[in-house]
């Protein structure tokens, strides 16, 4: 899960509608549904590691507030494992 929303990051979005990346992670086989996401995402957002607001079409969005060179190193050091 870590490493498919620190792409998501690093990717030229700015944010993510949690619709998309509940399929794009339901696509990958990361997770069966939205129930899971939601519950991965309690501790990110408890963590401040993900934003979550409302944007203008009424769809919930995801931000990542960190910056993306230590995103970048971060899945760099994971690949290795």
């Amino acid at each position: 899960m870590v490493k498919q929303s620190g792409a998501l990051a690093l990717s030229s979005l700015k944010s993510i509608a949690f619709r998309d990346l509940y399929w794009k992670s339901r696509e990958a086989f990361l997770l069966s549904s939205d129930l899971a996401l939601r519950a991965q995402l309690t501790e990110f957002l408890d963590h401040h590691m993900v934003k979550s607001r409302i944007g203008a079409d009424g769809d919930e969005r995801l931000t990542i507030p960190i910056d993306n060179s230590i995103l970048q190193d971060f899945l760099d050091g994971n690949e290795a494992t």
